[in-house]
């Protein structure tokens, strides 16, 4: 409706129907608005006698006349469809929202609401106990938030409700009556005890409508719809006499689950995705009709004969006036005597801190780092942050203290001195030029956010503290939710409407770099490809119906909510299964019901606790080496951050591409960069060995040279040099990025060719040979050159990485030409910029330089986070150089539960010489275990030993070695183990020390485990008297083993790879090892995921093959398995290939395969084969030449085409006119070549000798 008003956006304008005129009023002024009204809403409003004006903007206002007080959004999990933003759209000016049973929509619901200038109501369709019985059946109760006292009831009864759960969280009866104040109560929809109950017994239903009343008072309102279901009319009659005899009001209501009428379709498809149904077998959909969220019209129709249960909505809507508040901090306070402030204590341990890391140091004194201290302490005292600094700093210390290692920091907390000081991180930020205002920015107050790592496997233990320390009800996981993304809605659909095969079309013409549905149309192939037909149109437009929205709740993987208060005062909490918790067990944490972002917005302190697995192998090779290092006379190693970083020996092992398993550059396009980074450490070093005759870093250098210190000190700055390398390495080393890797390592190989747009560049550039390679690089450029402060300078870096273009509009003529007399929208004062031009920089450079920024910071990584894990990078990288036994000892162990991951690792070891022992029942242990210069098999590798692995090992401990397998069965029977268990144990050679076949061991197996049980039972029943004869003449049956042939290698490396997943005594692949060194072999385990590569070649054994037929022109083609000595890989081989080479395509079988490789989101990670040469072919060809006679020279260009396919290793030679020539091809001289240039030359015309 147009109305010139001067009102806010949002404003709520009763109107009213009085003496034939509809007037709206602002509390003052009332004005006739009959006129400017259309004939529909003016009809409404006469019936009804009310309505609402909701000013829009100056110059209109919204007319609502009827307030939507039950309505389901996505969040009510695959039942309802209608999206958060959907539903603000729709809405004339008042709708609550009612989920099933949560109020995961909170935030997201209020400020879709603001954002359309329309007021939201707050609520949930909880599920509630039988007033009657108490018990739980599912009944439906619709409560609504009147004001803060509701909102915080409302939070603690949907929180509560998760405790007393019966498939669904039942709100408790006592519950209602601690917690109703501040709620506004309906009966619900059918599914309500009322509804349910009334037509079959009135007078129950009349006993809980009293009871309910006696709870709410006035505030309790009989709740009737029209969906047309069977018996509706019939209950609304009855429920309409309650109301009149108890003096409840009546209210209307429109059970709403999806938008429009025409979303029924895809609402029932989203019903069979939650009940994993077809559409062509029985399923769950709602009866009647009607569940999409109606006009105001359409209410007001279907109840115009009640027209006292519409205005009612604006009974219930004038008294919810509730708004969730954001922006206001919730900080939890850190225990302290009441004489003791949160910041004399912070100061007191930063002070403490700071001596302690610096003292005996120039730094100790140092004015700049004094300054930096002082200045950080001084912006988290300001922000309020004390107390937070000393919440994380307990909880690190606490960890160190109980021997968990923690990480030496993680995203921008890097960048503080304060932190450093507390020790929660372990890396100087001074020394690396990190920054504070990457991390805290004083002009731009929000929450820090402190990311901590942990060991994984004692990550709990950190959060059990923390639970303790401060109560379980202050602190709680956070929760996530997955949606139905685009690829997902697609093969859903297809599954539930038969349509599989047109599901499978689509997926396969839509884009690779397209995100949603509406993203994929935007490409012109894929848009005509679906407009090409009408049944390809109607599909994507239902599947886009689904897309984005939630599937099922998750839990935030690292982040944990601590308050001042318990949580449920500030957020309602749910108990949610972990989907990516390697627990099995239906086990549920207590999370928000909120997302991360929503946590901190509510003003909750978000704190990460992660988990990572590298330090846990770091730990546990530390404690390995502890008796090595004292043997070699070597200081013990305490704690991890002792191992140097810079230590150039190990530099020269990473130039080789030798960085498998080291944390961050395993993958195979990391191996070849970190090769390229230090490709210069050998010259250099052995440039220095000369120079000083000394070699070997640290503790380690030996030699005739005198000046040891003069060297070590040449080797630390060269060392210091290439830690920064790995920073960049590290930072550069992603999409974008990855761009300038060439400028980089040009700058390195290069130094003269370094150019800089202004020579006041070169300061910040330098350490990374010219390229902008950190966000705190942007921050530095635009200080030095353009003068700004350094929160104003963390303002511009943000700005650019979020590409937030109104901010860097406004910036882009301060950096140039100065701030004037512009004030600081957030602080009020003066920017203050004096400008590039002002500082002798043409107008010209400064475009460039800040057009260069904008690119770069695009993609520019934070460096306080690549410095922090640089440290566990080069760690790790150290560890494994002067201790590789031990190092890949621990990192197969911290990986033990996944096979692939173990897989891969005993193929490094295999790669880097380090033998794998077998497992053996004497000599082996639940994990691994370093012997010798080997790794010897832990019992836990072995599948199905997990849990006897343990047990093993303590009746070792308890009871001394194994005699003979028959001594280990009666053992073993005696403590639990099953004859399956046995029988793994045989077969993957645990008792090969005894001296007989695994055959024959298998063979008597059975024999051995029925006596062991049957002396088991005799010793529990018989119970035999000392003196009793029988007993003292009784004697050791010992039974014989026969003495069997063997299995055959090769049944033994199957039988292995059954049991283990992976081959223990001897890979197939071995006997082929001089066959393949020949070829730059790709190991499988260490191919990366996120990358693409062409021409490659893999070795392996097809471990499973599957011919298929494409959909359209029914040619065969296979799916393989293959799997070399790190890993599997899915291989597609295409008709065109699978012609070729299908008679090769057999289990088994030993196979070369060159093509592509990468990830599809269909098929996820798979090989494009291209050809396919089976290995024992190929061997036979190694050292040999082709031979071929031909009449004349002219037959070279008919030949050379085959040549050309068969690329390969075998040379070539022709013979014409009685001379030998040597062709410049070289060719696989497979039986596929040999066919191929046979019929070209004939029989008679080839030799391969």
């Amino acid at each position: 409706m147009d109305y010139k008003n001067n009102l806010k956006r949002g404003t709520i304008l009763p109107i009213y129907y009085d003496r034939n005129k509809i007037v709206m009023t602002d509390g003052e002024n009332h004005s006739d608005i009959t006129s400017i009204l259309t004939p529909e809403e003016a009809g409404n409003i006469r019936h009804i006698g009310r309505a609402y004006g909701i000013v829009k903007d100056s110059e209109s206002v919204n007319i609502c006349c009827f307030c939507q007080l039950h309505t389901h959004s996505e969040f009510s999990i695959l039942d309802g469809l209608s999206s958060i933003t959907g539903i603000a759209k729709k809405s004339s000016g008042v709708t609550a929202i009612t989920d099933h049973g949560n109020i995961y929509s909170l935030l997201k619901w209020q400020k879709a609401m603001q954002d359309e200038g329309k007021k939201a109501i707050f609520g949930s369709e909880v599920y509630v106990e039988d007033f009657r019985t108490g018990e739980k059946h599912g009944k439906h109760l619709i409560l609504l938030a009147k004001d803060e006292i509701g909102k915080k009831n409302l939070f603690i009864l949907s929180s509560n409700a998760f405790y007393n759960f019966y498939r669904h969280p039942h709100v408790s009866i006592s519950d209602l009556q601690k917690y109703h104040e501040g709620l506004i109560c309906t009966s619900a929809c059918i599914g309500g005890e009322i509804a349910s109950t009334i037509l079959d017994d009135y007078e129950s239903a009349k006993m809980v409508a009293s009871n309910y009343k006696a709870i709410f008072g006035d505030d309790y309102y009989l709740e009737i719809q029209r969906h047309g279901l069977k018996n509706e009319a019939a209950i609304n009659k009855l429920i309409i006499q309650l109301a009149r005899e108890l003096d409840i009001k009546i209210v209307c209501a429109n059970d709403s689950h999806y938008l429009n009428s025409e979303d029924k379709f895809a609402h029932e498809i989203l019903l069979c995705i939650n009940s994993k149904k077809n559409l062509n077998e029985p399923h769950f959909t709602f009866e009647g009709d009607g569940y999409h969220y109606k006009t105001d019209t359409e209410m007001i129709q279907d109840f115009w004969d009640i027209p006292e249960a519409i205005a009612n909505t604006f009974e219930i809507a004038d008294k919810c006036n509730l708004e969730i508040e954001t922006g206001h901090y919730h900080m939890p306070k850190y225990p302290l005597p009441d004489e003791v402030s949160d910041d004399h204590y912070f100061c007191t341990l930063v002070d403490k801190g700071y001596e302690e890391r610096y003292k005996n140091t120039n730094h100790f004194t140092d004015p700049e780092y004094k300054s930096r201290l002082e200045y950080e302490k001084n912006v988290i005292i300001s922000m309020g942050f004390s107390s937070y600094f000393l919440i994380v700093w307990d909880y690190v210390i606490w960890a160190k203290n109980h021997g968990i290692l923690v990480g030496p920091g993680r995203g921008s907390a890097g960048g503080s001195l304060v932190a450093y000081c507390l020790k929660i991180t372990d890396l100087d930020p001074m020394e690396y030029g990190l920054i504070f205002e990457r991390f805290l920015n004083p002009d731009r107050v929000s929450m820090p956010d402190i990311d901590v790592d942990f060991e994984d496997s004692r990550r709990g233990e950190v959060i059990d503290y923390v639970k303790s320390k401060y109560g379980e009800d202050y602190v709680c996981n956070i929760i996530t939710f997955v949606s139905i993304l685009a690829k997902t809605s697609i093969r859903d659909v297809g599954k539930i409407t038969g349509n599989e095969y047109l599901a499978a079309e689509i997926k396969k013409e839509f884009p690779d770099d397209a995100l949603s549905i509406s993203d994929a149309m935007k490409h012109k192939n894929f848009s005509d490809y679906i407009h090409s037909n009408t049944k390809s149109e109607e599909f994507l437009s239902l599947t886009e119906d689904l897309e984005n929205t939630v599937r099922q709740t998750g839990v935030h993987a690292c982040g944990v909510v601590i308050s001042d208060a318990p949580l449920k005062n500030y957020i309602p909490t749910a108990l949610v299964k972990d989907q990516n918790s390697e627990n099995k067990n239906d086990v549920k944490l207590l999370c928000s019901q909120v997302t991360m972002t929503e946590v901190e917005e509510l003003g909750l302190l978000k704190a990460d606790f992660l988990g990572l697995k590298t330090l846990s192998t770091i730990g546990n090779t530390i404690n390995d080496i502890k008796r090595i290092r004292s043997e070699e006379g070597l200081k013990e190693l305490s704690y991890y951050r002792q191992i140097p970083i810079n230590d150039p020996y190990v530099y020269e092992e990473l130039s080789k591409g030798k960085s498998y398993a080291v944390f961050q550059i395993e993958s195979a396009g990391m191996r070849n960069l970190v090769g390229n980074l230090f490709s210069d450490v050998p010259e250099k070093l052995r440039a220095l060995e000369l120079k000083y005759n000394l070699v070997g870093f640290g503790e380690r250098t030996i030699g005739d040279g005198t000046d040891k210190d003069g060297f070590n000190a040449e080797l630390q700055k060269f060392g210091d040099e290439l830690f920064e390398r790995v920073i960049a390495g590290v930072a550069l080393y992603r999409p974008g990025p990855m761009d300038y890797i060439p400028d980089y390592l040009s700058g390195i190989n290069n130094p003269s060719s370094i150019q800089y747009d202004t020579p006041l560049l070169e300061e910040i550039l330098a350490p990374t040979y010219g390229v902008t390679v950190y966000q705190e690089q942007v921050m530095f450029i635009v200080r030095k050159l353009a003068g700004f402060s350094m929160p104003q300078s963390d303002t511009i870096r943000k700005a650019m990485g979020k590409k937030k273009q109104e901010i860097l509009d406004e910036y882009k003529p301060y950096f140039i030409y100065g701030s004037g007399d512009n004030v600081d929208h957030h602080t009020g004062e003066k920017l203050n910029i004096p400008g590039c031009v002002s500082n002798g920089i043409s107008e010209d450079v400064a475009e460039k330089v800040w057009g260069k920024m904008k690119e770069f910071a695009k993609y520019a990584f934070n460096k306080s986070h690549a410095a922090t894990y640089a440290v566990i990078t080069m760690t790790c990288a150290w560890l494994k150089y002067y201790y590789p036994v031990e190092y890949m000892t621990e990192t197969i162990n911290t990986y033990i539960g996944n096979t692939d991951k173990v897989k891969s690792y005993i193929g490094v070891c295999r790669y880097m010489g380090i033998q794998i022992l077998k497992p053996d029942i004497n000599y082996s242990h639940s994990l691994f275990t370093p012997e010798s210069e080997c790794i010897r098999f832990g019992f836990m590798g072995i599948s199905g030993i997990t849990k006897a692995a343990e047990l093993i090992e303590n009746d070792k401990n308890k009871n001394g070695c194994y005699k003979s397998l028959q001594d280990f069965c009666e053992r073993g029977i005696a403590f639990g183990l099953k004859e399956s268990n046995i029988e793994a144990l045989i077969l993957t050679g645990c008792f090969d020390g005894f001296g007989h076949t695994r055959r024959s061991l298998d063979q008597v197996l059975k024999k051995m485990v029925v006596t062991a049980k049957k002396k088991l039972k005799e010793q529990d029943t018989e119970q035999l008297n000392f003196f009793d004869t029988g007993f003292l003449c009784k004697q050791e049956y010992v039974i014989d083993i026969p003495e069997l042939p063997e299995y055959t290698d090769r049944e033994i490396a199957d039988i292995e790879h059954e049991k283990c997943n992976l081959y223990i005594t001897k890979h197939p692949l071995d006997i082929y090892d001089n066959v393949l060194s020949r070829y730059k072999i790709e190991q499988i385990g260490f191919l990366d995921e996120s990358e693409k590569y062409q021409g490659i070649y893999i070795a392996g054994i097809i471990t499973s093959v599957k011919t298929v037929y494409t959909k359209r022109d029914n040619l065969p083609m296979a799916i393989l398995t293959v799997e070399d000595k790190t890993g599997s890989i899915s291989v597609t081989v295409f008709n065109e290939a699978y012609n070729s080479y299908a008679s090769v395509l057999k289990e088994n079988a030993c196979v070369l395969i060159t093509g592509s490789v990468g990830s599809n989101d269909d098929f996820g990670f798979q090989m494009i084969a291209r050809s396919i040469t089976d290995l024992n072919i190929l061997s036979q060809t190694i050292d040999k030449k082709v031979y071929l006679r031909l009449p004349n020279f002219e037959y070279i260009n008919q030949v050379n085409p085959v040549l050309v396919k068969n690329f390969g290793k075998t040379p070539v030679f022709v013979q014409i006119e009685k001379r030998l020539y040597r062709l410049p091809q070289s060719v696989n001289a497979a039986p596929k070549f040999v066919t191929e240039i046979t019929s070209i030359v004939g029989t008679n015309n080839i030799i391969i000798k």
